[in-house]
């Protein structure tokens, strides 16, 4: 036997149910959910790879340049106070860098040869260059920031603009000369890539590395290396 309740509480569902089919049809299609279909391998799919890596990178760019400001400039620190400001950057640092090595996972799936090179400079530099200095920073007992470190945030800063106009290149958002002809070349450009050379840096990285803060922080000597000077497992370019 049906419980009398249950039937009650069906029918009055199905009334609803149908009150809203019908009020949506009557107001329109503007209340149907959209639905955003990325294809494997496009174009979109790369463009959020590359920007969920840059943004991870500027994250933690951001937790270190906050986590190593000082409370009054020409103050110094005592070992106690150095302990608990290094214990609090690597803390605020924990998730940030989670981030960036999973956005840098993702690019490795996606991203193509020039682009994911580019990305492997710019994680270096921040590592290398922008942590390091920030960690001197704390243990030196400076309240001011000093040469090297604006240095090395003028380095990643170059870095990211580099990073940026090779995904540009590689999204086609810059015109270029063969895309009138895209279709009939694609067999070409995939030709061409896979005889390029491995150890060759993108064009926009090579001219960032040469010149600037990037020159300046010697970059180039810290790329596929740990912050101790190892090289890194991972490691892209040849030494």
């Amino acid at each position: 036997m049906l419980d009398p309740f249950a039937v009650g509480v069906t029918a009055d569902g199905l009334l609803r149910a149908g009150a809203g089919i019908a009020g949506s049809t009557i107001s329109g299609t503007n209340q149907r959910p959209k639905l955003t279909l990325i294809k494997l391998g496009s174009r979109d799919e790369r463009r959020d790879a590359y920007t969920n890596f840059l943004m991870a990178c500027l994250g933690l760019s951001h937790v270190l340049s906050v986590t190593t400001v000082g409370k009054e400039p020409g103050a110094e620190n005592g070992p106690a106070e150095v302990t608990e400001e290094l214990q609090r950057l690597v803390e605020a640092s924990k998730h940030p860098s989670f981030v960036a090595e999973c956005a840098l996972a993702e690019m490795m799936m996606v991203a193509t040869e020039p682009v994911l090179k580019a990305a492997h400079v710019v994680r270096d530099v921040l590592l290398n260059c922008l942590m390091v200095e920030a960690v001197k920073h704390i243990t030196t007992s400076a309240r001011q920031k000093s040469p090297e470190y604006q240095l090395a945030r003028d380095a990643f800063a170059e870095a990211c603009i580099a990073y940026i106009a090779v995904c540009r290149k590689d999204l086609w958002y810059i015109p270029r000369w063969w895309q009138l002809h895209r279709q009939l070349t694609r067999l070409a450009v995939w030709a061409w890539k896979k005889v390029t050379k491995r150890g060759i840096l993108p064009a926009e990285i090579e001219k960032a590395l040469s010149a600037g803060a990037l020159q300046k922080a010697g970059a180039r000597e810290k790329l596929g290396r740990r912050p101790n000077g190892h090289p890194r497992p991972s490691n892209m370019f040849s030494q």
